[in-house]
C-alpha cells in the first residue's frame, strides 16, 4: 500500500506528463492553424529554420548588418559567412561558397552569444515542486554528482533565455559542502549530449560560513553555529587529503587499487586539469578559500564575489578569476552603501581582476533570461559598455576555458551568435535571430506562442 505522500508524488508526476502532452498537441495545432490575419512565414531577413540536428545543409552568408567580435572594433555594413558550424569570413566583402544563401541584416547587429557562467538551468524547474528540482543530492560530500547526467534538456527556462540572446551557460549542483561537477551547455539540442559544450566543467564547493549569525536569525545559538562551521572546514580538508592520499595510491598500486568514485571525481582538480569553483562572499571567507586552494595547487575560481573587491590585491596576485554572482542584490551588511553590489564589476575592472558576470543572485534558471540586465546595471554604475559586454560574451568563455570556441566573433570560431536591432544592453532592444553552431533557432517567445492560442 503506497503510503500518502508516495500517492501525492505519483499523481503528481502524472498531472505533469499529462498537461506537457496536451501543451504540446495545442502548440501544433497553433502552428499549423495561423491566427486569422496573422502572417505565416519570418520576415526574410530573419534566418528560417534549419536542421535541429547536424550541421545546416547550405552555408549562411548575414550580409550588411554591423559585426561585434567583442574582441576587436565594431565592423560596420559587414559579411559574417557561415559553413559546417563554423565562422568562416567576417569583412565587408569576403568571398564564400557557392550555393550560400544570403540573409539580409541592412541596419542589424550581429553579437555573440551570450553566456552564463554560474545557473541551474535544467536541473530546476518549479521551485514549489521537489519533482522538479535534482540539483542537490543527499550528503555534503559529492564530488562524483554530474550535472549532465541530471539535465534536462527540454526546460522550459532554455527558450525563455534563448529568446533574451542567450545560448550558452555553465549548469552546476548546488547545496553540499563539494556539490559536485559543472557542465556547459549550448541552449539548443534535443539530447543533453547535443546541447553539451564540456560535460565537466570544474568542481563546484560551497565555502562554510566563516561567521555566525544572530540567534535570532539563524535560530540556534552562536556557539552552535561556530562548532559547526568548524566540523564543515574540517570536513572539507579531509575529504581533499583523502583525494590526494587515493591519488598517491593508485600511482602506486595501479589498476589494482579499488575505486572510489568520490576521489576519482576530484582528481582533475587536484591535478589542475579542472577549476575548483568555489562560493564564497564575505572577505575572510574568500581568504580562506584562496590560501586552501595554493596550499594544495588548485586552480581556483571564485563564485559570488561580493567582497571581491575588498581583496583585489590577492586575487589579482593569486590569478584567481570572479563569476560575479549577478548585480541585483542588496546591500549584505548594515553598514554598506546602497550601491554596493551594483558597483562590485566596476570595481574588479579598476582593480584588474578577470571577472564575468552571472545573473544567478536570485531566481536560478529563471532569472537567466536577464542576464543582459544584470550587464547594464553595471554599466549604470561605472562599467564601460565594452566591458560589461565582455563579461557575458567572451570573460566567462576565457574564465572557463572555452574561449577558442565561444565568447566572440573570428574565423574558425563556432558560429553561435544572434542578430538584434540595437545594443542588447538596452531593454527595448530586440533579438531577431539566433544561430547556434551554425544552426538557426526557434526564438519564438513562449508568451508570443501563448497570445496566438
Amino acid at each position: 500500500m503506497m503510503d500518502p505522500i508516495g500517492q501525492r508524488r505519483q499523481f503528481l508526476r502524472r498531472a505533469a506528463c499529462f498537461a506537457a502532452g496536451l501543451e504540446a498537441f495545442s502548440a501544433a495545432v497553433c502552428d499549423a492553424q495561423p491566427r486569422e490575419g496573422a502572417s505565416a512565414a519570418k520576415p526574410a531577413s530573419v534566418a528560417a529554420q534549419g536542421p535541429r540536428n547536424g550541421q545546416p545543409a547550405e552555408p549562411i552568408a548575414l550580409v550588411g548588418g554591423t559585426v561585434h567580435p567583442v574582441a576587436g572594433p565594431a565592423i560596420p555594413n559587414a559579411t559574417l559567412v557561415i559553413a559546417r558550424g563554423r565562422i568562416v569570413a567576417i569583412g565587408p566583402q569576403p568571398e564564400w561558397p557557392a550555393g550560400t544563401r544570403i540573409v539580409d541584416i541592412t541596419d542589424r547587429h550581429v553579437y555573440p552569444g551570450l553566456f552564463d557562467a554560474s545557473t541551474n538551468l535544467g536541473l530546476s524547474e518549479v521551485g514549489s515542486l521537489p519533482e522538479t528540482i535534482d540539483e542537490t543530492e543527499f550528503g555534503e560530500i559529492t564530488p562524483h554528482v554530474r550535472a549532465l547526467a541530471a539535465f534536462n534538456s527540454t526546460s522550459r527556462s532554455i527558450p525563455l533565455a534563448r529568446a533574451s540572446g542567450v545560448l550558452v551557460a555553465l549548469t552546476a549542483p548546488s547545496g553540499s559542502l563539494i556539490s559536485g561537477r559543472s557542465a556547459i551547455v549550448r541552449l539548443d539540442g534535443q539530447t543533453k549530449a547535443d546541447m553539451a559544450v564540456v560535460a565537466e566543467a570544474g568542481v563546484h564547493v560551497e565555502w562554510p560560513s566563516m561567521r555566525a549569525e544572530s540567534e535570532w536569525l539563524a535560530d540556534r545559538p552562536v556557539a552552535e553555529q561556530i562548532v559547526e562551521n568548524a566540523k564543515r572546514l574540517a570536513a572539507l580538508g579531509e575529504a581533499f587529503d583523502q583525494a590526494a592520499a587515493y591519488a598517491r595510491a593508485k600511482r602506486v598500486a595501479g589498476s589494482r587499487h579499488p575505486l572510489d568514485a568520490r576521489w576519482e571525481s576530484l582528481l582533475p582538480a587536484l591535478e589542475a586539469r579542472q577549476p575548483v569553483i568555489v562560493e564564497a562572499e564575505e572577505l575572510a571567507e574568500i581568504r580562506a578559500a584562496a590560501a586552501f586552494c595554493e596550499s594544495r595547487g588548485l586552480r581556483m575560481i571564485l563564485l559570488g564575489g561580493y567582497d571581491a573587491p575588498r581583496c583585489a590585491a590577492l586575487l589579482r596576485r593569486r590569478e584567481i578569476p570572479v563569476i560575479v554572482a549577478g548585480t541585483h542584490r542588496v546591500p549584505r551588511r548594515r553598514s554598506s552603501a546602497y550601491d554596493e553590489a551594483y558597483t562590485v564589476p566596476a570595481r574588479l575592472h579598476s582593480a584588474g581582476v578577470k571577472f564575468c558576470l552571472s545573473a544567478s543572485e536570485s531566481l536560478g534558471a529563471a532569472h537567466l533570461r536577464n542576464l543582459a540586465a544584470t550587464a547594464a546595471t553595471a554599466v549604470a554604475y561605472g562599467l564601460p559598455a565594452t566591458e560589461a559586454l565582455r563579461a557575458v560574451t567572451l570573460a566567462p568563455a576565457e574564465i572557463l576555458g572555452v574561449a577558442d570556441r565561444l565568447g566572440s566573433l573570428a574565423v574558425g570560431k563556432e558560429a553561435t551568435l544572434f542578430v538584434t536591432d540595437g545594443d542588447p544592453l538596452r531593454p527595448e532592444t530586440q533579438v531577431l535571430a539566433a544561430y547556434i553552431q551554425g544552426r538557426a533557432i526557434d526564438i519564438d517567445r513562449p508568451w508570443r506562442q501563448r497570445w496566438r492560442r
